[in-house]
Formats: C-alpha cells, structure tokens, sequence
C-alpha cells in the first residue's frame, strides 16, 4: 500500500516527511503461529525494481534479485511494547514484550535503499551475522 512517510521513516529513506512511499507488510509463522512482521518502506524509484520479488522473497534475498548493491546496512535492536494495532496479529495482550529491528540498506554512496522494521517475538526469533571486517 501506499503511506505519508512519517518523520522518523522519512529521515531513514531521506526523503521530506508526508511524502507518499510504498509500504510492504509481511507476517512470517511458525509452527501455525505469528513469529514476526516485516514492514517495508520505500520509494516509487525502488518500488519499479522490487515489486516482482516482495511477495515470496525476504529483504536481502530480493534486493539481491533486483540487482542493488549494497554497501553497508545499519541496523538497530530494540526491545518495545506491543500494542493494541499488533495485538491481535500476534495473539498476545497489548504491553507483550518484543524485539524490533530498525534496518536500512544504503549504497556506497550512503543512499538509503529500503528502510525496514521486523518486530519479533523475542523467545521464538534468533538473528545470525557474519560481520566482515576490512583490513587496514
């Protein structure tokens, strides 16, 4: 769907707040059970190359598909409250700690690609890295 970005997804996408980007919204099961949503944010320029892999493709995998380059992602844990919007998509009571993730994949010259959030339920979800460092 279409959204006015808000002022905090708009600095992440560095774009003016109130301007309409393209949301992707995507609830990942586990065993029959909600585990995690994925949210999406971007612009109608990434939207053109990305719209054929949203459905059946994770973030990475799919910007991989649609030929981006990254060159760095920042990523951001959290821990929050969940709330009466979300409640009910994840079977708990409003106030059910989980972990959120902020992320945003920037190309080399530090252009935001995407930005994106995945709260998840912090007892069933584990992130695994493998974090390259260059050598002086």
């Amino acid at each position: 769907d279409r959204v006015k970005a808000d002022d905090e997804t708009a600095s992440r996408l560095q774009v003016t707040p109130g301007t309409k980007i393209h949301r992707h919204q995507k609830l990942i099961l586990a065993d029959s059970e909600p585990v995690s949503m994925h949210i999406l944010y971007f612009t109608n320029e990434i939207a053109v190359r990305v719209n054929l892999y949203l459905a059946n493709t994770f973030v990475f995998r799919m910007m991989e598909r649609a030929r981006f380059r990254v060159h760095q992602t920042r990523f951001e844990f959290a821990a929050l409250a969940l709330n009466n919007d979300h409640s009910a998509l994840f079977k708990k009571p409003a106030g059910f700690p989980m972990g959120v993730l902020y992320f945003t994949p920037l190309t080399k010259s530090e252009k935001p690609i995407l930005t994106g959030t995945t709260l998840f339920c912090s007892d069933r979800f584990v992130f695994e890295f493998f974090v390259p460092h260059s050598r002086l």
